[in-house]
């Protein structure tokens, strides 16, 4: 008899466990899940009180019922998408039968998201204001890009995005609004949506220029020319400004010995350290393009560590001088060797870093100097067939406007 009744309890206590397994631990599973489509407007609630936003768009549907089943799917999930057309590099987004250029930061395939791992990764990686592009052309069919789009617009409200139409994005500057501007990966085509470090001004007179001193390398040589140039028929032109520079000249070199070998700039006809120049200039603002050189052989670290030595000399013979840092200019399209534009464009957002960090002014020259690729222009290169990085006067008069409207 006892043992019956051990037998009784053993199969009770079998049972509760059973179900707790079954059951308990699905319940579990099922609150790390999407929640039921009934608590999606509770979700959309909460994110649009945000400024987290980001834009979901598609690329052109093969059929035109793949696309007005997309349309309807979008408009039941409260989503304001749109169908883009073009190749990838040239993307419409039509509205009120006003076209706009969209670039997407980042693509969407079916390879990239083939689980909820994947679309969680996806939408942690996703930089606030991205322009989120669906390809279309890795779905077999709708429905599957259908269950896909359902978990991921899930998932970004529920990680605090609002989803808005790229109209919405670009007007609201929203995605100009990066957690690090400073990421290379928030740049892929070596460009950025607007000049870092100082913004537009109103354009100063020459006589701003009085005081300034340029220190810099022969892309800088070519500057010094274009101004003396100028200056025959507007003595006025670019004030009083004056030059520190040499072709080949570097961070690092500049703080080697000085030498009758040796690369520092003369000023007056005598060459010195370039810190005792600066303050025989009498500037108190100085203005330095330098790093391109390094870059042929040291790394952007190296590079970054030599210039901040170089200013660290130049504030202690001059503490008052206001430091100026440009931006390194890139090459024409066709060179990708050492020195490529993408490590030139990299180098760039460290010494926007670097300014930031140290209290220096940083002037984004380069942003005038890029095409859509993040190249030189070919019309701004008068060393196309050599070295393909140094200006021509067209060059140089972007430069110089760009100076003159990029002032504190």
């Amino acid at each position: 008899m006892k043992a019956k009744n051990i037998f009784i309890v053993f199969m009770i206590v079998s049972v509760f466990v059973t179900g707790f397994l079954l059951f308990g631990c699905s319940g579990i599973f099922a609150e790390s899940s999407a929640p039921a489509e009934e608590n999606y407007d509770k979700v959309i609630s909460k994110t649009y009180s945000t400024t987290r936003k980001v834009s979901l768009t598609f690329s052109q549907a093969k059929k035109a019922a793949d696309k007005t089943a997309l349309e309807k799917f979008l408009e039941e999930k409260n989503v304001p998408s749109a169908l883009l057309t073009g190749p990838a590099d040239h993307l419409i987004y039509k509205r009120d039968d006003v076209n706009y250029l969209v670039e997407p930061t980042v693509w969407v395939t079916r390879a990239k998201i083939q689980n909820e791992a994947d679309i969680y990764t996806f939408v942690d990686n996703t930089r606030w204001g991205s322009i989120v592009c669906v390809d279309m052309s890795s779905y077999s069919n709708m429905d599957e890009l259908r269950e896909a789009m359902e978990k991921l617009i899930y998932v970004y409200r529920y990680a605090g995005y609002s989803i808005v139409s790229p109209y919405e994005l670009y007007a609201s500057d929203e995605r100009l609004r990066l957690e690090d501007d400073t990421d290379p990966v928030n740049y892929p085509s070596l460009t950025t949506p607007v000049p870092l470090g100082l913004e537009k001004s109103n354009p100063v007179n020459d006589s701003y220029f009085d005081d300034v001193v340029f220190i810099g390398d022969s892309i800088t040589q070519k500057l010094q020319m274009y101004v003396a140039q100028k200056r025959r028929e507007n003595p006025d032109f670019l004030g009083d400004a004056k030059f520190l520079c040499s072709a080949s000249l570097g961070a690092a070199n500049s703080l080697s010995e000085v030498t009758d070998e040796s690369l520092h700039p003369a000023y007056n006809g005598v060459k010195r350290e370039i810190w005792d120049n600066v303050a025989h200039t009498g500037a108190n603002k100085v203005y330095i393009m330098l790093g391109v050189n390094d870059l042929t052989w040291a790394s952007t670290k190296l590079t970054i560590s030599n210039l901040r030595a170089l200013i660290a000399e130049i504030k202690k013979a001059s503490p008052d001088v206001r430091i100026y840092v440009q931006s390194v200019t890139p090459r024409v399209a066709r060179y990708e060797g050492n020195l490529n534009n993408r490590k030139i464009f990299e180098y760039d957002l460290e010494l926007l870093k670097m300014c930031r960090e140290d209290g220096y002014y940083f002037v984004d020259v380069a942003s005038a100097m890029r095409d859509e690729n993040g190249c030189l222009p070919d019309v701004y290169c008068s060393d196309m067939n050599s070295l393909g990085i140094h200006f021509t006067n067209e060059a140089c008069d972007v430069w110089v406007d760009y100076l003159r409207t990029h002032t504190p």
